[in-house]
Formats: structure tokens, sequence, C-alpha cells
């Protein structure tokens, strides 16, 4: 059950007009009680959830770094194509 769904049927056993005051007290802590377990369910997975963000952003960086170094490459060598119109990958004798 989502902890907004308990929420909300806590909210509306607690403002009930019920006579039964015993009853509605009753499932009120139990209600309360199964709120507790979930986020404490829920406790055990924070640290794994954010571990694993954080991979995800640090593999993201480097694909973009990545990405620069293979455009200004890209770029590097087609600036040297059109420029002399000599091919810059050769290298160049001193005779």
């Amino acid at each position: 059950m989502s902890a907004r769904l308990i929420l909300n049927l806590t909210d509306h056993v607690y403002h009930s007009d019920e006579p039964r005051e015993a009853d509605a007290r009753s499932l009120l802590t139990r209600m309360l009680m199964v709120l507790i377990r979930k986020f404490d369910s829920l406790r055990a997975y924070v640290p794994i959830v954010l571990a694993r963000e954080r991979r995800r952003a640090v593999r993201r960086a480097w694909r973009q770094v990545l990405e620069q170094r293979r455009l200004r490459r890209m770029l590097k060598w087609a600036g040297g194509k059109s420029g002399s119109g000599e091919d810059s990958s050769k290298p160049t004798t001193g005779a």
C-alpha cells in the first residue's frame, strides 16, 4: 500500500464522527504501525538507490567527456583536411 493512501485513511479515521471510539482508536493505531513499518522498510533501500544514482551520474559525466573528446578529434581532423590541401595525418619529411 502506498504511504499516501495510508496517510489519507489515517486522516479519515481520525476525523471520523463514528460513535465507536475504541474501534476507531484501534484501527488508527494499526494503520500508524503499518505506516511506520513501511517507512522502516524503505530506509534500507535509500542507500542502495543513492549509490546507484551516484554511479549513473558518474557514468553520464564520463560519457559527456568522451563525447567531447571525440568531437574535438573530428573537428581537428576536419580542420586539417580542409585547411592546407595536404593530408595532415601523414608525417612530413624534412627534405
